[in-house]
């Protein structure tokens, strides 16, 4: 009997990135900065609704991955959960180390299974052609901008000007290079911003919504009743309630560019409503509260007041809108997003109100 050999156990990964960054400093630098972030965030999420979602989706999905191995013919599309799978696992550790175009890059793969998917509802026997296709059928009938035009025309995967489209053709330009920059993580190690440390979350969440509707109208095509079929109706609680809570940041990030976006453009009350809707929305500010026949300088002061008590996304929104209200650049630090890139000088303008 042939003795396994004995694979001797590394040194802790801390000791080995000490001596990278001795005899490697430039590779030891990105990598322990990495490694920082990683512990950090970690740490900070322990008990957040953000690991306990995360952990849970991949659960579920092993689940409904087995179940489809399990029940013809889903069975033959199996490997397309478990390349998902694969999507979030990788999309979650860019998010703790901090690559956020990584976890950006890996929801993309996670909306082209979930338009075929939604393919494959629609047409069944699209799959069985999609399963043996040459690479011109791949590159033709099946490419992902011909998958997505069919299921715009018939009306599903909220493919619209302000939908799914919009949101592909965002990570679209975040992937191809360009010489214009977006509100999209750079490549690399994404900024200490808050907003850019929790966009991943955003993403991996609201992906993951996307792609447990594409699963389960494939189920009820092809199997319904079936194991799969109770595994993707049942809506894993944590993981609806990690949507729920990086939702809002989203909003309100997305809120705060599209105020300075009107602002710019001479457009206050958009500008204004652009912050009020999402605020007034999560019960954080009534529109009565900036009323014009109020002391200006009592407004600004309850209003910052209010931001610091809030904190996080929801004080950044509130210190925006004072920004607003008096016309004035929103600072890049309240954004998260570089809106000044094509202005450099008003970037170190903006002062915090």
């Amino acid at each position: 009997m042939t003795e396994r050999p004995v694979v001797p156990t590394p040194p802790p990964y801390d000791t080995t990135l000490g001596e990278i960054a001795t005899k490697h400093p430039r590779l030891g630098a990105v990598l322990t900065e990495a490694h920082r972030r990683r512990a950090e965030m970690s740490a900070t999420l322990l008990e957040d609704v953000r690991l306990k979602g995360a952990n849970e989706l991949l659960i579920r999905l092993d689940q409904i991955a087995q179940a489809f191995h399990a029940q013809p013919p889903l069975n033959r599309v199996a490997f397309l959960i478990e390349r998902s799978t694969s999507d979030f696992e990788t999309a979650l550790e860019a998010a703790l180390a901090g690559y956020g175009a990584v976890t950006f890059d890996a929801m993309r793969d996670v909306m082209e299974i979930q338009f075929l998917l939604m393919d494959f509802s629609l047409t069944p026997s699209n799959m069985e052609e999609w399963l043996s296709a040459d690479d011109k059928t791949l590159r033709g009938k099946f490419a992902p901008v011909a998958v997505r035009q069919r299921l715009k025309a018939a009306g599903v995967g909220n493919l619209g000007e302000n939908g799914a489209s919009s949101d592909y053709k965002g990570h679209s330009m975040a992937i191809h290079v360009r010489p214009h920059p977006t509100a999209l993580p750079d490549k690399g190690l994404s900024s200490l911003h808050p907003s850019h440390r929790d966009m991943g979350f955003w993403e991996i969440f609201e992906h993951t919504r996307a792609l447990w509707g594409a699963i389960g109208m494939l189920i009820q095509v092809l199997a319904p009743g079936s194991e799969a079929d109770q595994l993707a109706e049942d809506d894993p609680l944590h993981v609806v309630a990690a949507w729920k809570e990086t939702n809002k940041d989203q909003i309100l990030f997305t809120a705060i560019i599209e105020a300075e976006i009107k602002r710019r453009e001479g457009d206050l009350l958009a500008a204004t409503l652009a912050l009020m809707g999402p605020l007034h929305g999560m019960g954080i500010l009534a529109p009565a509260s900036i009323q014009r026949d109020r002391d200006e300088r009592v407004l600004y002061a309850e209003l910052l007041k209010l931001a610091r008590e809030k904190g996080g996304s929801a004080g950044r929104a509130i210190a925006a809108l004072i920004f607003v209200l008096q016309d004035r650049p929103i600072p890049q630090h309240l954004a998260g997003a570089r809106i000044y890139r094509a202005d450099e000088k008003q970037e170190s303008e903006g002062d915090a109100p």
